[in-house]
């Protein structure tokens, strides 16, 4: 097939989309990737690979009120996006995101197109709502995980479940205590002492991925534990407070797929996530995938997303944090330490558990037999 692939997004901050992209490549389809960002290097390294990519803007001009900025990012990304497809040769669009597909509107129900949807939007009203059209109107409809593909089909009575594509990396070197390339985040990193067992989170630190209940049993602990967060730097409460109350190491963001390099460093992966909406509750996260395969054991919250997936292949333990202490969580790091060789090879298990090439590979067989039998 030839496949223009659009995302409303810089495509680095996109983990999944970007392993779709290398997928895509190995199955031979032709690729042309419609984005708002490529890093350099992923740029040349599909460059290499015969792949076309297009920039768009992002930016909301000279608009400062957000509702007004919005809309003119959305309208300015469709002008962009049909005036680039118009001079392409292409079979099929991938849409890779909601945003990509609620910018282009109507007018993305002329072209062929498969649709991948990353979360389940059910507080989110607007995005709930209108989602309904273009997932019926799609030749496939990718989510990555198990229940939410129910969820989407009963809700908007769909003909058919969606495929689900776990977020399982494309690009995982599988091999520990890397060396961290990026100057800022080596620096950071170095500042750990030598020894130290390294707990550790990466993403957006916000509410609803508390982390205070383990930064204190951390700190009762003592050396040589030490917990490690790498994220963005955020301005709201959450954060303001985490950084003036408790003791951590900070690495700097780094975009997909640099970050790793500083997640084979450590020693314990922390994935947490609130009972909160479904779409928490019936999470994907695509640190599971980058901890596992690494090895790494897991320390998660008990909501289906990670009771399916950490619990269900012992990749970690699985606790009640609402009604967990500190010496509860000390407990479960002492026994993932004393046990990590047994927690390491189910992580391996759980991570080989999955072909994400395979998976795309039938999906879109599927629909050129069906588009071949009604030709």
């Amino acid at each position: 097939m030839k496949i223009a692939l659009i995302l409303k997004d810089n495509l680095n901050r996109r983990p999944p989309v970007l392993s779709v992209c290398y997928h895509l490549i190995d199955l031979g389809h032709s690729l042309t990737i419609i984005a708002c960002g490529i890093s350099d290097e992923t740029q040349e390294e599909f460059m290499k690979r015969g792949v076309l990519t297009k920039l768009v803007s992002s930016n909301s001009g000279s608009f400062k009120i957000p509702v007004i900025g919005n809309i003119f990012r959305w309208l300015l990304f469709r002008l962009e996006v049909t005036r680039i497809l118009k001079k392409i040769d292409f079979d099929y669009i991938w849409v890779a995101s909601a945003d990509a597909a609620l910018a282009m509107g109507k007018r993305l129900f002329k072209y062929k197109y498969f649709l991948q949807i990353q979360e389940l939007y059910d507080t989110v009203p607007l995005y709930r709502k209108r989602l309904c059209y273009f997932m019926r109107n799609a030749q496939k409809v990718f989510v990555p995980e198990a229940t939410r593909a129910h969820i989407f089909r009963a809700g908007y009575q769909l003909d058919e479940t969606p495929v689900v594509l776990p977020n399982k990396p494309y690009n995982h070197p599988r091999r520990r205590r890397m060396e961290i390339t990026d100057p800022l985040a080596k620096e950071a990193f170095d500042k750990i002492p030598n020894g130290s067992k390294k707990v550790f989170f990466q993403g957006i630190l916000a509410y609803e991925r508390d982390l205070r209940l383990f930064a204190r049993a951390i700190e009762e602990l003592g050396a040589p534990w030490v917990l490690v967060v790498q994220c963005p730097m955020h301005s709201n409460s959450y954060c303001d407070n985490f950084f003036t109350n408790f003791k951590f190491y900070h690495i700097p963001y780094l975009a997909a797929p640099m970050h790793l390099e500083v997640t084979s460093n450590v020693d314990i992966g922390l994935v947490t996530y609130m009972h909160d909406s479904l779409n928490t509750e019936f999470c994907a996260p695509n640190k599971i995938w980058e901890y596992s395969g690494f090895g790494l054991p897991m320390i998660a919250n008990d909501v289906k997303g990670l009771l399916d997936t950490v619990g269900y292949y012992g990749a970690g333990m699985c606790l009640n944090l609402a009604d967990s202490s500190t010496e509860d969580i000390t407990k479960a790091l002492l026994e993932l330490d004393g046990q990590s060789e047994i927690y390491s090879r189910n992580c391996s298990v759980f991570y080989d558990s999955i072909d994400n090439v395979e998976t795309i590979r039938k999906a879109l067989l599927q629909v050129q037999k069906k588009r071949n039998k009604n030709e």
